[in-house]
This record gives structure tokens, C-alpha cells and sequence, in this order.
């Protein structure tokens, strides 16, 4: 019987800074500027005023790389940073339901980097996922 200790490291994530919401045809624009270096997707969460907490309304991950690791196999050597750009501005469509029902009323919405640490598809190696602090919070009535 063998143990291993596995400590992962990741480089702090910068919270995204949520921009102001629109309402477009088919649901509400929601735009974040992101604010880190490492990121490798991102969550948008609603307030829901039922449950008292955030609920997951959106995920947005890697491009080009989504069924890749980060680290070279044979090498591990880092491959090229697939997140967006610092600075950069992000935008999904929230065409979700509230319990059953179209977007009506008064919302919140906030944004969370997320950054996978560890090695994908190599096994027996962990992962986990680190999260920045929130975005500030947005406020839209519909």
C-alpha cells in the first residue's frame, strides 16, 4: 500500500470586473473584463432570491485546448496560455429560466475565474480547481 501527498500551487487569481447588463434578444448580455494571467474559464453565478445563494448560470473554459491538458506529457514543459488576455472583454448570454419561468424582475449577477491546476488525462495525478474572489456584484431589472 503506497500514500502520496500531492500539494498543488496556483498563481492567486485577480477577480473579473462585471459590466454593466443588457437585455438582448434571447436573454440578458452578461460582459466581464478579466483581471488575471491564468485563468482557464470562468463562471457567471445569479443571485437567487428563493434559495438565498448564488446558483451556476454560465461556465465559459478554454477554446482551442478544452480536451487538453496544459502540460506537455512527454516533456512537462508549460504549453501557451490558452485564457484570455488581461484586460480583455468577455461576454455570454444568460438565456436561463428563473424556477421554471422567463428572466422577470430584479437580478444580481457576479463572475469567478477559475484556474485547473494539475495535469488532465494522465492517469492517476489529481486536479483541482482554484477560484478568484468574485466580481463586483451587477445589478439588472427586467
Amino acid at each position: 500500500l503506497e500514500f502520496r501527498r500531492v500539494l498543488f500551487r496556483s498563481v492567486a487569481l485577480t477577480a473579473p470586473t462585471a459590466l454593466p447588463i443588457v437585455k438582448v434578444t434571447g436573454g440578458l448580455k452578461i460582459q466581464w473584463i478579466d483581471n488575471s494571467i491564468n485563468e482557464t474559464g470562468f463562471k457567471v453565478q445569479r443571485f437567487d432570491l428563493a434559495t438565498g445563494s448564488w446558483i451556476d448560470v454560465a461556465t465559459k473554459n478554454q477554446t482551442s485546448s478544452i480536451q487538453s491538458s496544459n502540460w506537455n506529457p512527454l516533456t512537462q514543459s508549460l504549453k501557451v496560455d490558452y485564457s484570455a488576455s488581461v484586460g480583455t472583454t468577455i461576454t455570454v448570454i444568460d438565456s436561463t429560466l428563473d424556477h421554471g419561468q422567463p428572466l422577470a424582475g430584479n437580478y444580481q449577477y457576479r463572475v469567478i475565474a477559475t484556474d485547473l491546476v494539475g495535469t488532465r488525462g494522465m492517469g492517476q495525478f489529481p486536479t483541482i480547481t482554484s477560484k478568484s474572489d468574485p466580481s463586483n456584484t451587477v445589478y439588472v431589472t427586467i
